[in-house]
C-alpha cells in the first residue's frame, strides 16, 4: 500500500524564524519526493501554509487547523504536534493509506524508505533500528544510536516507525519491535 508522511507543523506565530521552518519543511518534502518508490503521500497539518519550492504535485496536502496548542513550553510543543499528527493519521486513513510514517518537519528520509517499507510489508510494520543526526549549524552528521548509546534509534525519536494501518487501530512501537523487522534495516541500508 501508499506509505503517507504525516508530519506536523509548528505556527508561525510560535516560530522563532519562520522563513527557516518553511527552508526546513521544504528539505523534508524534497527527501520524499526523492523516493526510489513513488508509491507514497504527504500530509502536512498546520495552522499557516509554509512557502514551498519543492515540485510537489497532487500526493501533497495541506490542512490547515485553527487549534494552537503550542504556548512555548517543552510539553505545550509536544501537545500540539501530537495533536496535529493524530489529525494527519485520521486523514491518512480515510485516504487509504498502507503505512504510516510519523515525520517531523525538519527529518529527511533515506531515498529508499519507501521502497524499504513496501518490501517489508509487514502486518504490523517497521521500525528504523538506526539513522543519523544531522546538526545543519555546526556542519556535523552522527549515527544513531550513538557508539556508546544505551538507548535506540527508537526510543530517541519519533521519526522511526511506519504503521500498518491493516493492524489493529491501538498498535504501538513496542508491538512492531515485538514481531522483528530485520528484512526492513537490511533494506534501507543496502
Amino acid at each position: 500500500g501508499t506509505v503517507v508522511f504525516c508530519i506536523p507543523l509548528i505556527s508561525r506565530a510560535r516560530a522563532t524564524d519562520w522563513a527557516r521552518v518553511c527552508h526546513l519543511v521544504d528539505a523534508t518534502i524534497r527527501s520524499i519526493i526523492a523516493q526510489t518508490d513513488p508509491a507514497w503521500r504527504i500530509i502536512l497539518v498546520g495552522s499557516d501554509a509554509p512557502t514551498l519550492t519543492a515540485p510537489i504535485d497532487d500526493r501533497y496536502e495541506f490542512i490547515a487547523t485553527t487549534r494552537d496548542l503550542g504556548d512555548g513550553s517543552l510539553r505545550g510543543r509536544q501537545a500540539d504536534a501530537g495533536y496535529k499528527r493524530n489529525l494527519a493519521e485520521r486523514y491518512a486513513r480515510a485516504r487509504g493509506a498502507g503505512f504510516i510514517f510519523f515525520c517531523d518537519s525538519d527529518d529527511l528520509v533515506s531515498r529508499h524508505l519507501v521502497a524499504a517499507i513496501r518490501e517489508a510489508n509487514h502486518p504490523y510494520g517497521c521500525i528504523l533500528g538506526r539513522g543519523y543526526i544531522i546538526d545543519a549549524e555546526q556542519a556535523r552528521i552522527a549515527p544513531l544510536p550513538l557508539k556508546n548509546d544505551v538507548l535506540s534509534l527508537d526510543e530517541q525519536s519519533a521519526s522511526c516507525a511506519a504503521f500498518n494501518t491493516l493492524a489493529r487501530e491501538s498498535i504501538v512501537a513496542s508491538d512492531v519491535n515485538r514481531f522483528g523487522h530485520v528484512r526492513f534495516r537490511e533494506a534501507l541500508y543496502r
